[in-house]
């Protein structure tokens, strides 16, 4: 349904509230000096607080892992191969320039490690996710050869 009205475009100076018609208003090519961008967003820098979360995280992941175990030893060495394996993936990271790197313990269920980067390949996700796990198979195998080359 159209009309035969015709509808005019009205331009508002909001310091003045001037209101202009559209087509009084003068475009033309813009100076450079007459362009105001606004600041560009800056992120606050926290990796004292990454890290205090990261400490805290692993105190109260030996709280509770040393009130389920009631056993300092096999705490630790839980403690142990979960900080060896999240430290694959937090070298890894480190490697591929990620910013605000932090390992959180999860009690009861291990740890993980966080971190951003704008662009990240698949080549290096891969690399990431292997480098876990990487560090336990290769001490696995050295303990087995050592093992089996003593009997």
């Amino acid at each position: 349904m159209q009309s035969d009205s015709y509808r005019e475009i009205i331009l508002v100076n909001f310091e003045t509230m001037e209101q202009i018609p559209a087509s009084s208003y003068e475009t033309g090519p813009v100076a450079q000096g007459d362009v105001e961008y606004p600041p560009k967003y800056q992120k606050q820098e926290q990796p004292g607080n990454i890290w205090m979360k990261s400490v805290m995280s692993l105190g109260l992941y030996l709280l509770l892992g040393y009130y389920i175990f009631h056993n300092f030893d096999v705490l630790l060495i839980i403690t142990g191969i979960v900080v060896l394996h999240e430290m694959g993936h937090f070298l890894a990271m480190k490697f591929f320039r990620y910013k605000d790197l932090g390992i959180f313990f999860i009690p009861l269920l291990g740890a993980y490690v966080s971190g951003t980067k704008r662009e990240v390949s698949e080549k290096q996700s891969a690399i990431i996710l292997l480098a876990g796990p990487l560090p336990g198979i290769i001490i696995g195998i050295v303990l087995y050869m050592i093992d089996k080359g003593g009997q």
